[in-house]
């Protein structure tokens, strides 16, 4: 058990270690070329996709649902064949008209439809930043599990503490100076920093936890082939029908390709083509590293008879169990790293698109407001403030809560609705803006209609009847509310 207060520090020091890094590479780089970025950190950046969701979330899943958790990733991996096809095209079109997001990349190909844009901006803000609150939880759910203390107390000094250092280094190294090529070879250089870090973390303490547990490989096979744990390893289960793994497997592909945060690594902080080449080989090698230790861990945390409830950080619990202080600590500064930088990358990438797509329009129609446009900068750090405080008050309000669990898997379903638009614009001559605006339009109204208001009838917000007696029902409840 650690005092908060150490901990805090650890968190600090190791914040402050992360800014030294981002300083030093951005001295190096300010005179040179950006192209001279190796191939090994593009193409561990692009490692960012694997957030706390991974670290913490993939062992919970398994306990649940056995080898099921390996969907999202075959998606993923499946994705990765296609890179030279889909990722070097993107690249090439990125460099031609200078894109700064995935907002950008979609109404290039249809015109430069603002209207496009716009959409697409809206459905990234509203399926992906509740995805930040998620990771703000798990930062604050671990602090609580390895400082003993009360997970109310912790969202009011560990959370805060943590968003505000977000934000902090999101301006600083994400929006600090405006650059056409929206290039930050400072963050990068953090985003793979973390990647390493959380890889490490989560290998150090799975071989540790196979050798405190189980002694050794052949004791862990034979734990793994009894009753009570053979279902982990297994891959068809009762409940486990072809229509999940083939969704699982689908949203790996589009979400790999498609997030904001994917989209910003790859394509646009992308220097040369070549680079993708060597992430062709590293990305599925890190993602087979990273979810090694998935079954093991799972397998411990059963045998040890830890709480089915708290499978999500078993990560953290069985080494804290096991009474290992340094390991326990070690657990939590891997998801520590797996969470904020995701959170760092998305809070950029959404305020870049929110600044162009939605707010500078306004302004330019808008008289009055048309002074603003000479404030881009000033715009995107208010904007990247709204999106910190916006999740951390989310976070806060669902914390424990289905909707907030369930947020990774919908926010992926978000992200779905932008592969037709995208990918039939860069295949398909004949697509034109109308067709690319119903199907966004339609897709983001089917995703509300059937995964946020089921959600929200399942926290109680919302009455059941509303999916029985269709969307009248909703107009019905909003009339009675004011």
């Amino acid at each position: 058990m650690f005092a908060a207060h150490t901990v805090i520090l650890i968190i600090l020091l190791y914040v402050m270690c992360l800014f030294g890094l981002a300083v030093w590479v951005e001295r190096r780089t300010r005179f040179r070329s950006s192209s001279l970025m190796p191939g090994w950190v593009y193409a561990l950046s692009l490692a960012v996709f694997f957030t706390s969701w991974t670290f913490y979330g993939s062992v919970g899943f398994a306990v649940q649902s056995g080898m099921l958790f390996l969907g999202i990733y075959v998606g993923a991996l499946l994705s990765v064949i296609f890179w030279w096809v889909t990722l070097r095209r993107m690249v090439a079109v990125k460099e031609v008209f200078r894109i700064t997001s995935i907002a950008d990349f979609i109404s290039t190909r249809y015109r430069r439809s603002q209207r496009i844009a716009a959409l697409v901006t809206i459905l990234a803000l509203t399926g992906v930043a509740p995805y930040i609150s998620l990771q703000l939880t798990a930062v604050v759910s671990s602090f609580s599990i390895i400082t003993g203390s009360n997970e109310s107390d912790a969202w009011d000094m560990t959370g805060l503490l943590v968003m505000l250092m977000m934000l902090a280094f999101t301006i600083m190294f994400g929006i600090r100076r405006l650059d056409p090529t929206e290039r930050h070879s400072g963050m990068i250089a953090v985003l793979v920093a973390e990647c390493l870090v959380k890889l490490v973390a989560l290998g150090v303490v799975g071989v540790f936890i196979i050798g405190a547990v189980f002694g050794d490989l052949n004791e862990l096979a034979f734990a793994l082939s009894q009753d009570d744990l053979s279902y982990l390893t297994e891959f068809q289960q009762p409940s486990h029908s072809v229509l999940m793994w083939t969704t699982l497997v689908v949203l790996g592909f589009a979400a790999v390709q498609f997030l904001p945060r994917q989209f910003h690594v790859s394509v646009v902080e992308s220097s040369d083509q070549r680079h993708i080449k060597t992430a062709m080989w590293m990305f599925p090698l890190y993602l087979i590293l990273i979810n090694l230790f998935v079954i093991p861990i799972a397998a411990a945390g059963l045998k040890l008879g830890l709480p089915i409830g708290s499978a999500d950080f078993f990560v953290l619990k069985v080494p804290r169990y096991l009474g290992n202080d340094l390991m326990t600590l070690l657990a939590f500064i891997g998801g520590f790293a797996a969470a904020t930088g995701m959170i760092i990358i998305s809070t950029m990438t959404l305020a870049t698109m929110t600044s162009n797509h939605l707010v500078l329009p306004v302004c330019g129609k808008v008289r009055f407001l048309e002074p603003l446009q000479g404030y881009l900068l000033q715009i995107r750090w208010v904007i990247a403030a709204l999106i910190m405080v916006a999740s951390y008050v989310l976070a806060m309000v669902l914390s424990n809560s289905y909707i907030l669990a369930a947020m990774g898997l919908i926010s992926f379903v978000a992200v779905l609705q932008l592969a037709p638009a995208l990918l039939i614009g860069m295949f398909w001559r004949q697509g034109n803006s109308m067709g690319a605006m119903l199907g966004l339009f339609a897709g983001y109204i089917l995703w509300g209609w059937t995964l946020i208001i089921p959600s929200m009838i399942a926290e109680g917000w919302l009455p059941p009847t509303i999916m029985t007696h269709g969307p009248g029902e909703s107009a019905g409840c909003v009339r009675k509310l004011f």
